[in-house]
């Protein structure tokens, strides 16, 4: 199979798996939408972007330099597997005792040991999923995001509809469904073979942090790009502003969803064509269809955004919300630069360069 075919066939197995979960995704917006009320919907989002915020800091990233070394065949996977595990170990280890800081931020009051097992079971699977990307099981890779998005959807009509748990419902389905999601990897696809105290080697821990620690501060400022703006909002505004502001954002996630889809193909791709000699050819001839196709995409959403958001919020709330298009065709646009951004930074993981 040649680089384009193997592109190809990787994404569409990607885009599949991806496909069922984004289906059931859908019906957990409707279903926060129909369940939390606008400021109980924020509360929600800062505690996950909280969370998004703080796994890179105590796992120093290490899961991206997992995926880097893990797919390089000058290295052995089962010592990038134990030494990534050891880092991440080591800081979450650090977490652990630096929670209790957790309760000086206001909106984390009440929350804060749901958020260090959210954070823990998070970064577990993780290391557990990436794992299987990098042995190449790309087909159980993608199963798997189906079989987690659905526990979620099924714990959430446990936790948030039936039991009307609200934002601790919201927490508890993301700690099972990710906590049952690396249990199932760990014991199909046989993770046990590569954790082993005696793969463990010390060199490598500093091979893998020089990739990993500078690619922390990127994806802070990522975070922070989507995180201050309803910061702002809250406190600006109202909770209920920055609730509507949250909804607004998930239709341009529509491009973001399909652009990481292509993404876990292409890192796969990129990295293994680090040292081929039609590489520079390879990068842009890739690089100008995926363009393309986000130009007409970017431009189809903006087309029927009207059409989009009365799905994405049930009807009894559409009145509170349907201001959100207003405000989506921005949000499109600067989601359709973070995707290109997304696609020439792939190129410094690649070929090791991070710092830049």
């Amino acid at each position: 199979m040649n680089k384009y075919k193997k592109l190809a066939f990787n994404t569409a197995v990607f885009a599949i798996g991806s496909f069922g979960s984004k289906i059931l995704s859908l019906f957990l917006t409707r279903l926060y939408s129909g369940n939390l009320n606008p400021s109980d919907s924020n509360v929600k989002d800062l505690l996950e972007m909280t969370a998004n915020f703080l796994i890179p800091v105590f796992t120093l990233s290490i899961t991206e330099a997992l995926v880097r070394y893990g797919l390089d065949k000058d290295y052995n996977k089962r010592e990038i597997f134990t030494t990534a595990s050891c880092v991440c170990g080591f800081g979450l280890g650090a977490l652990v005792l630096l929670s209790p800081l957790f309760n000086l931020i206001e909106f984390i009051d009440g929350y804060a040991i749901l958020l260090l097992v959210y954070i823990c079971t998070s970064s577990l699977r993780s290391l557990c999923s990436q794992l299987t990307r990098v042995r190449g099981l790309v087909k159980l890779f993608s199963f798997d995001g189906i079989l987690t998005i659905l526990l979620l959807f099924i714990f959430n009509l446990i936790f948030i509809s039936a039991l009307d748990m609200g934002v601790r419902g919201f927490m508890l389905s993301v700690i099972l469904s990710d906590f049952c999601s690396a249990l199932f990897l760990f014991s199909v696809s046989g993770i046990r073979n590569y954790l082993n105290i005696s793969y463990f080697r010390k060199d490598l821990v500093g091979v893998m942090l020089r990739f990993s620690l500078p690619l922390i501060p990127t994806a802070l400022m990522w975070i922070i790009t989507g995180f201050s703006d309803r910061l702002f909002l809250r406190h600006m505004k109202s909770s209920d502003d920055a609730g509507i502001y949250g909804y607004a954002a998930k239709i341009p996630n529509l491009l973001s969803i399909a652009s990481t889809v292509f993404s876990l193909a292409w890192n796969m791709s990129a990295i293994a064509e680090n040292d081929s000699k039609d590489r520079s050819a390879f990068y842009e001839k890739v690089y100008t269809s995926y363009q393309s196709l986000m130009y007409v995409a970017t431009a189809f959403i903006i087309a029927v955004v009207q059409i989009i958001t009365p799905l994405l919020v049930t009807a009894a709330k559409y009145e509170a919300y349907k201001s959100v298009y207003i405000y989506t065709p921005f949000l499109v646009i600067g989601v359709l630069l973070m995707c290109f951004n997304q696609f020439l930074s792939s190129i410094y993981t690649a070929t090791r360069h991070t710092a830049n």
